[in-house]
């Protein structure tokens, strides 16, 4: 059963006009800016879009819509994420959350399938869904009524542009889904922008190390590092045509360059920390499983083959 907040939560108290940051009246089915005149709709009761198109790469989005129009993908990813990841990713998300999640809000930027949003709903969080596709929204929305959620809103924006009023939310995750933008800073300075002070982002993406250098270079990775960069953009988008990028544009950080990014962006350096993205590695290009399991326990242990990262920001 779902657990409702004790406190009601007020979408005008979360919303914000994205062109000049102003509060929105609803009027109808559509939030409306009174101050730049714009009129942003309600779509099926739950989704506000403030999106017409997204600055997200053209190569990324057309990949994306595909995977959100395929029925049988979206089962087995669902059904992969339930098994494999969830539960580690929530328990590494809360791990610094404090006290009670009533009255609470929860952001996932780039929510997709919101299969952790849903899962912080019912605990009792306010779950606020982020994303550019409008398709995997309505299904999201379909979902979420299917079994009675009720404490939820979800956005079609661009995360460079959050429609969400400053210091409103309570707690951030974001997982693999800045590496798929190249004006990755700005997405997280809008991040950082709505997060409340005292509170604190799970930001999830590639590392660049020598594991990935090799294993998602197989799935047109960039490695976001002078050179290497340029020549894998080369080969990937200008050779190949995008052919075996699956996922889209899709970079791997550094270290140093995801700490100066938060540090830039607005978080001191001492509340920002970095480990490994805490779930099973599914390496699912070794077919041989002995092989399979030594290289997903190298995954687990050694930093130069961690699949993934997260940075921890808190906002002081």
């Amino acid at each position: 059963m779902t657990t409702k907040p004790k406190e009601a939560i007020k979408i005008q108290n979360i919303i914000c006009c994205p062109t000049c940051s102003s509060k929105l009246t609803k009027k109808n089915s559509s939030y409306i800016c009174k101050k730049c005149s714009h009129t942003y709709p309600i779509i099926n009761n739950n989704i506000v879009s403030f999106i017409t198109s997204t600055s997200t790469d053209k190569l990324t989005n057309a990949k994306w819509q595909d995977f959100y129009l395929d029925d049988s993908f979206n089962k087995k990813a669902e059904e992969e994420y339930i098994k494999y990841f969830r539960d580690d990713i929530n328990k590494q998300i809360l791990k610094y959350s404090k006290g009670f999640p009533q009255g609470k809000i929860f952001m996932d930027a780039g929510c997709g399938y919101g299969l952790t949003g849903e899962s912080m709903a019912k605990e009792g969080w306010f779950f606020v869904g982020v994303d550019y596709s409008i398709t995997t929204l309505i299904n999201l929305n379909k979902r979420l009524i299917k079994h009675k959620i009720k404490n939820f809103i979800l956005i079609h924006a661009d995360i460079l542009s959050l429609p969400l009023r400053a210091n409103c939310i309570d707690l951030v995750w974001s997982g693999g889904v800045l590496e798929h933008i190249k004006d990755y800073s700005t997405g997280l300075n809008s991040i950082y922008r709505c997060l409340k002070r005292g509170c604190y982002s799970n930001i999830a993406v590639p590392s660049f190390n020598i594991g990935n250098l090799i294993y998602r270079s197989q799935w047109g990775g960039i490695p976001n590092v002078p050179i290497l960069k340029q020549l894998a953009e080369f080969i990937h988008i200008r050779l190949l045509k995008g052919k075996h990028m699956v996922f889209g544009y899709e970079l791997q950080f550094t270290k140093k360059q995801l700490l100066d990014l938060h540090i830039n962006s607005g978080y001191k350096k001492n509340k920002v920390t970095l480990g490994r993205l805490e779930c099973m590695p599914q390496v699912h290009s070794i077919k041989i499983p002995a092989l399979k399991m030594f290289f997903r326990r190298l995954c687990e242990t050694n930093e130069n083959f961690w699949p993934m990262v997260v940075v921890v920001g808190f906002k002081s």
